[in-house]
């Protein structure tokens, strides 16, 4: 015969025996999950590091120079295109004004106001393109089709710009061949 005490104690030792076995069911259960999350985690780890790889394949092989800029006009990502043109490496370029980069810095004062106000411009979600001219390193006239790209959200605000230029100087010399040529013609 069991005392009433005897009784009570088997009872509490019995719910605390199930708790124990409910909380190692728990605990076994959690390291399971917890280990399928890890390995989606690495998946898309790589997936993600994977698609990252394209993406900068993709931009430092432009043969443009491209870049990313915040609303306020400072540099983010310049391609690799971009930084062989200023012969800079990325530190050099990364967290500074865009209009501080050496081309920009090489234009005259009224073309580098003229960034900083498309810049603004962009910011309020305009598409701006135009010719700059500068100078290269050696001192020789550039002409640039340069564009700022306001890059937006899903609710229509611009996050980010998208600053890119192409040389166009060849272009821009056998143009003025072609209409010296031209006015030369009609003349005879």
């Amino acid at each position: 015969q069991w005392e009433k005490s005897e009784l009570e104690l088997l009872e509490e030792l019995s719910v605390q025996i199930a708790i124990s076995i409910q909380q190692a069911q728990l605990y076994h259960n959690l390291k399971q999950l917890n280990h399928k999350l890890e390995n989606k985690v690495q998946e898309r780890t790589a997936k993600l590091k994977e698609s990252e790889q394209k993406f900068r394949a993709i931009f430092n092989n432009s043969f443009q120079i491209t870049g990313l800029l915040a609303i306020d006009g400072i540099v983010l990502e310049l391609n690799q295109t971009a930084l062989n043109w200023e012969n800079v490496s990325r530190e050099e370029i990364l967290n500074r004004p865009f209009w501080e980069i050496p081309t920009c810095q090489r234009a005259s004062t009224q073309t580098q106001a003229n960034i900083q106000e498309s810049i603004s411009r962009a910011a309020q979600g305009e598409f701006l393109r135009y010719e700059i001219d500068t100078f290269d390193a050696q001192g020789n006239t550039l002409t640039l089709d340069f564009s700022l790209r306001p890059l937006l959200d899903e609710a229509g605000k611009v996050i980010f710009l998208i600053p890119e230029a192409r040389d166009i100087t060849e272009r821009k010399k056998a143009e003025e061949i072609l209409r010296k040529a031209n006015i030369e013609l009609e003349r005879t």
